[in-house]
């Protein structure tokens, strides 16, 4: 009994792979299709980058005290 669960989880696991592997290749067909139908491409956004801020900032009073 465990052996057939065993069995049909990586039948699952590989299914999954394979409809995501496609789904990603249909995307990419699409995109492909769409100039040549004269309409447009589905957007690429880019990820925002996030900002680090510096650790060396100083307050109000402390930067006239440093202009000073």
């Amino acid at each position: 009994m465990s052996q057939t669960i065993e069995i049909l989880l990586n039948l699952i696991e590989q299914l999954q792979t394979q409809l995501k592997e496609l789904q990603e290749e249909n995307q990419r067909l699409k995109d492909e299709n769409n100039p040549l139908k004269g309409e447009q491409q589905q957007p690429k956004i880019k990820a925002k980058k996030t900002r680090r801020f510096s650790p060396n900032y100083s307050s109000e009073k402390e930067r006239k005290l440093l202009q000073n």
